[in-house]
């Protein structure tokens, strides 16, 4: 994968994944039903550091349910779970938009990471579509989103405690 190793050389290693996904949703962009889920297995070997195999297990669950034409409630549950001889760049992170809003990207790290959101969406106003020269199409629409995020990033058994789960709000 060409990752940087601890030794400043980069890893050759090759990195099978194997997953299932089950997906109902009425949209994948902007969903306002259904359910998604997904569920894999990567193996990774590295070729010249003197690593053994390690693995990954990742799984997600969403959930949509509508409330009304204009709101929808939004349900995720995410986890990946890391064990084998894996380096350290391989760290799981919990922060940014995708897993814990309102924390830098690079603000926990750990082996595992479990992270959970709910949020209620409501359009304010549909996307309309405008056709302007040179850019061509473009559309335009307005939402509110209100959400509660929280998550772990653990390295070890003794780690997975109440006390080091992080949460947010906006």
């Amino acid at each position: 994968n060409g990752q940087t190793v601890e030794t400043g050389g980069k890893e050759i290693s090759v990195s099978p994944l194997v997953g299932y996904r089950l997906d109902s949703r009425d949209s994948s962009l902007r969903p306002t039903t259904g359910h998604l889920f997904i569920a894999s297995v990567r193996a990774t070997y590295p070729f010249d550091d003197g690593r053994n195999l390690y693995y990954r297990f990742a799984g997600e669950g969403r959930q949509f349910v509508g409330l009304s034409e204009k709101s929808v409630l939004g349900f995720l549950s995410h986890v990946d779970y890391q064990f084998g001889d894996f380096p350290s760049y391989s760290y799981l992170r919990l922060g940014g938009s995708g897993s814990l809003r309102g924390h830098p990207l690079d603000r926990f790290k750990g082996y595992h990471r479990w992270y959970s959101s709910v949020e209620w969406r409501y359009l304010l106003m549909p996307q309309t579509v405008f056709s302007f020269p040179i850019i061509h199409e473009f559309d335009v629409g307005m939402g509110l989103v209100t959400f509660v995020d929280s998550g772990i990033v653990w390295y070890g058994s003794d780690d997975f405690r109440l006390d080091t789960f992080h949460g947010t709000a906006g």
